[in-house]
């Protein structure tokens, strides 16, 4: 049995302010599952989908580690 991978481009966007300067959050990330627990202990799809959230909640997430965070 063959494993398929679904590759979805999203692009979301929202305001960010850099600097005093609106800047818009476009990202383009590719939904693959290569999880990334965040600092703030929320497990991510992946990084880009990380950097999208902190930019959508005006702060600075950083990887905590590779892989989902743990349940505890």
């Amino acid at each position: 049995m063959k494993t398929c991978l679904l590759l979805l481009l999203v692009i979301a966007g929202c305001c960010a302010v850099h600097r005093g300067v609106p800047k818009r959050c476009v990202f383009a990330c590719f939904m693959v599952y290569t999880p990334v627990c965040g600092d703030d202990g929320v497990t991510y799809v992946n990084r880009c989908s990380m950097e999208w959230q902190a930019c959508v909640e005006r702060k600075t997430i950083e990887i905590q580690h590779h892989g989902p965070c743990d349940d505890s």
